[in-house]
């Protein structure tokens, strides 16, 4: 799981190397482990609206989780 830019401003892009099935859920997280932002698209999260701080991506597949982080500075 890759997240680029960052640190990022306005949007992350998530690229992976694995396969995709429809009943992907991704999740942001914030440094307290608080859901931010709830998400099906699978390249381009909007992340202009949360604040400055750590932030945990997490790719749901099944019982398959997938782990990156980024900064919001």
């Amino acid at each position: 799981l890759s997240i680029y830019p960052n640190p990022a401003l306005d949007k992350i892009n998530i690229s992976f190397d694995f396969k995709v099935e429809k009943d992907i859920e991704i999740m942001v997280y914030n440094s307290l482990g608080n859901p931010v932002v709830n998400s099906k698209v699978l390249k381009e999260i909007n992340v202009s609206h949360l604040p400055s701080g750590l932030y945990f991506v997490e790719l749901k597949q099944g019982n398959v989780r997938y782990v990156g982080k980024f900064i919001k500075p």
